[in-house]
């Protein structure tokens, strides 16, 4: 988020302070959030342009336990609208606070579509994306998990990794609060008229599932973040490691 509050006008002093507060928190920093940077991150937009240095941040990314930072992100969103943190600001639109609410409770869904890999080529499908100049349409795709539609004119290459990640989004819009609920499915029809008519699923049961990690905040309280980060510690010394 190094381009996200620059001249925001907040309404409060609470809402900044929440945002610091996460942003300089460690355990969330080890999730190392792709749906975080896509929106609002100069410096992954310039890391976009290096393949090489793109991989290294998905396998970075792609390195930490999803469950885990997916309750972590669902617990700070669920905080994040609250009165005493970003609520009037998420009421009345201010984009830095939408966006990073959608980055939050879309964690998963972009974790593992940015994290699947071309099995002909065992390169990461994101990567491949952005490096397909001929196609550029083809990085759409992993907008919509934000809740930003898919553009009407675009014309993506007809493969694999497209087929996967759609079906990873498919999944993830049954879930109820997931802006895929409202973005999927015109996306999938639109892919399908490229495609051919049963590409991707288009008939997909949109929200009609618990929410995902609803569990977080459903009962059980706040995730303990102290060991999450234990948690997460472990998982990065393993994967640095080559434990499996």
């Amino acid at each position: 988020m190094d381009t996200a509050r620059g001249g925001n006008n907040f309404t409060s002093d609470s809402c900044p302070k929440f945002i610091d507060s996460f942003l300089n928190n460690a355990t969330v920093s080890s999730c190392h959030a792709i749906s975080m940077l896509l929106q609002n991150s100069q410096s992954f937009f310039n890391t976009l342009k290096s393949p090489s240095a793109l991989t290294a941040v998905l396998a970075t990314a792609c390195s930490s336990p999803m469950s885990a930072c997916t309750e972590i992100m669902s617990d700070l969103a669920s905080r994040m609208i609250k009165d005493d943190a970003c609520g009037a600001d998420y009421k009345l639109g201010n984009p830095t606070v939408t966006q990073t609410y959608a980055a939050m409770i879309a964690y998963q869904p972009i974790y593992q579509a940015t994290c699947l890999k071309d099995p002909s080529t065992n390169a990461y499908c994101f990567v491949q994306a952005y490096g397909n100049n001929s196609k550029p349409d083809d990085a759409y795709v992993y907008f919509l998990p934000l809740g930003m539609a898919y553009p009407a004119s675009s014309r993506p290459t007809c493969n694999q990794c497209l087929r996967s990640t759609m079906n990873v989004f498919g999944e993830a819009a049954q879930a109820k609060g997931q802006p895929l609920t409202q973005t999927y499915i015109p996306a999938a029809l639109q892919i399908n008229l490229a495609c051919g008519p049963d590409f991707v699923n288009a008939a997909v049961a949109v929200g009609t599932k618990k929410a995902i990690a609803a569990g977080s905040r459903e009962g059980r309280g706040r995730p303990n973040m102290e060991l999450m980060g234990y948690v997460l510690m472990l998982s990065l010394a393993a994967s640095v490691l080559g434990i499996h």
